[in-house]
């Protein structure tokens, strides 16, 4: 069969085809047909509409019909209504209260009256005296509103009276001289009449008749829960909501929602949040502007009352991701000067602080953890620093079962007790070295001067008398070279000065200075005591450990062996080499020693001023 297609070329023209095939085929090419010409007229300047489709054949069985008119888009009141029968009943009847809230303003009265009727229905009554609505006729479209759109306004785009009245069996409106009556007719067929003329008053009153599975329940207890203006009273079932006092109000820069050139905006604006005292039982919760929300996800007793909208899900009972960390980052300064530690140990705070201002950050440390606050750091190898910074009077926190927030707070704020113990011991060891007075400056002293004008350490020296010290001197510098070089097996320098430390016996400075206190009788008194020992052992210590952790007294041990292995092997030479101190320790008796055992070279690393004393002492004996 011949097979015959037209189509206009620049006159889009309908199209008109002729097939000889079966009906199948036909309806291929119709497509085909179709396509073509949808694009020749999506592609030229003004855009027709295709208004013709290929003529059926005979024995085809399609058929075309009108589904629409007027809107392609159509909404199920049934699905609408069954959305809204799953919401609490308290949500719905809120927007009534939520209504008439933005209609009085700051002033005026509302009555709320709800009386269940049976196991699944109930009866209410909302009135106010407000200026009320000018025109009722829209009032039963969705997303249709008289209200100018802003932050500060309750309510979203016309929807609450909507939702409540798609689970209405019968309502009624009135405002001003006007009435709108929502009935159900013969045969369930339902019908909305607007009245003019009425014989009303000024304000708002909507009844409604509705079914919900929580329409035998009590909802007194929730709007007690409202927050309301100074001046608006609202009466539920004949009891007054007391208005509550704001504990405080802080002030913020929130996100918000807005309607505006035909989208949703979400700006980040200022505003205030009143911090209102929760009551007995009650949980903390997030409200917008005197409407409750959600809970607030905090441990503090005061619900938190925004001052402009809050972004929500579309059913209005839950904020908008990240939404609840800026308001708890917003309110954490106001709160911080009451808080107990508990209260500031909550993982909230520790999520809000972590960013916010440095002032802000320091504060809840302080408030959660106290002064002089250190970071634990693990124990490896020979160091502890924990327990350093702990001898040094910190208080160290651990942080690895904290929460994300306090861990990043800490690592922000809080140096760890390996730099604090290191930092304290490094300055007060340089402060030693720093004040302290070596070999050559204890010759240089004047020692003629008057005592009320001279220092602590030359106040010392004199009483110690010069050679005393530079002896004692002399010794430790001997005793610290030999017992380093035993314990590494090889020569290290440790040069010795002298101090007038009220705090401390002795320093041992990151240079390896060793500095020894004036102040500390004891080993000026009696070089070779056991205590002295001890000094002495205790600092040449910190030559590897710069701290006492528990890693500490193995170093102890270890130089106490090679100060053992020292006075074995060098025992009688350094008799030979100080004997004004042996002869002064009332424990010592001096004896004849055996040469040969003896150490005739002076002990490495002398200053040439102690090497030339020590070789004439040598020389003398004999």
């Amino acid at each position: 069969m011949a097979e015959e297609t037209e189509m206009a070329g620049s006159g889009h023209s309908p199209v008109r085809a002729t097939l000889g095939h079966d009906c199948r085929r036909h309806q291929r090419r119709a497509e085909d047909i179709m396509e073509q010409q949808y694009m020749v007229d999506h592609g030229a300047a003004d855009v027709k509409r295709l208004d013709s489709l290929p003529s059926r054949e005979p024995g085809c069985a399609a058929t075309s019909t009108v589904i629409s008119e007027g809107e392609w888009l159509a909404v199920s009141t049934k699905g609408f209504s069954e959305q809204q029968r799953g919401r609490p009943l308290a949500h719905l009847v809120k927007e009534l209260v939520q209504n008439a809230l933005h209609s009085v303003g700051s002033t005026g009265r509302i009555d709320l009256v709800v009386t269940p009727t049976g196991q699944r229905t109930a009866s209410m009554r909302c009135a106010d005296d407000g200026p009320g609505a000018e025109d009722l006729t829209q009032l039963n479209i969705v997303f249709v509103t008289g209200k100018k759109d802003g932050v500060t306004q309750r309510g979203r785009m016309g929807r609450g009276f909507k939702e409540l009245l798609s689970i209405a069996t019968r309502a009624r409106v009135r405002s001003r001289d006007q009435q709108l009556v929502f009935m159900v007719g013969d045969g369930g067929a339902r019908r909305v009449v607007h009245q003019r003329g009425m014989d009303w008053h000024n304000g708002f009153e909507a009844v409604l008749d509705i079914e919900h599975d929580e329409a035998d329940k009590t909802l007194d207890g929730y709007f007690q829960s409202f927050l309301l203006p100074a001046g608006v009273t609202l009466s539920v079932n004949g009891v007054a909501v007391l208005a509550r006092p704001v504990h405080r109000e802080v002030d913020a820069r929130l996100t918000t929602e807005r309607f505006a050139k035909g989208r949703w905006e979400k700006p980040a604006l200022a505003t205030r949040v009143h911090l209102v005292a929760v009551r007995e039982g009650e949980t903390p919760l997030v409200y917008e502007m005197g409407i409750p929300v959600c809970e607030v996800e905090w441990s503090e007793p005061y619900h938190c009352d925004v001052q402009q909208r809050c972004p929500m899900n579309p059913n209005r009972d839950a904020l908008m991701s990240g939404y609840p960390a800026r308001l708890h980052r917003a309110c954490l300064p106001a709160l911080l000067s009451e808080m107990t530690t508990e209260r500031a140990l909550a993982s909230w705070v520790g999520e809000a602080a972590q960013d916010a201002t440095n002032e802000v950050q320091k504060a809840v440390v302080v408030k959660a953890f106290g002064e002089g606050v250190v970071r634990a750091v693990p124990v490896t190898g020979k160091f502890d620093h924990n327990a350093d910074a702990e001898e040094l009077g910190s208080t160290v926190v651990h942080s690895a079962h904290m929460t994300g927030g306090f861990r990043k707070l800490l690592q922000q704020q809080v140096p760890t007790a390996a730099a604090v113990a290191k930092q304290a011991m490094q300055r007060q060891a340089e402060m030693a070295t720093e004040a302290g007075l070596s070999r050559d400056d204890v010759l240089a002293l004047d020692l003629t001067a008057d005592l009320p004008d001279v220092p602590e350490a030359t106040k010392a020296i004199m009483r110690f008398g010069v050679e005393a010290v530079l002896a004692r001197m002399d010794f430790a510098q001997w005793f610290g070279e030999a017992v380093v070089e035993c314990r590494y097996r090889q020569f290290r320098a440790v040069p010795v000065k002298v101090a007038y430390l009220e705090n401390t016996a002795a320093a041992w400075s990151l240079g390896g200075i060793l500095t020894l206190s004036l102040a500390f009788e004891g080993f000026w008194d009696g070089p070779f005591e056991r205590g002295s020992f001890e000094l002495l052992l205790h600092e040449l210590a910190h030559h590897e450990a710069f701290h006492h952790g528990r890693s500490f007294p193995k170093e102890v041990e270890a130089y106490a062996g090679a100060a053992a292995e020292v006075m074995l092997a060098r025992g009688e030479g350094a008799k030979r080499w100080f004997p004004d101190l042996f002869t002064s320790w009332p424990g010592y008796d001096l004896a004849p020693s055996d040469e040969a055992t003896m150490r005739t070279e002076p002990p490495p690393g002398s200053r040439p001023t102690l090497l030339q004393r020590l070789r004439s002492v040598i020389q003398g004996q004999h």
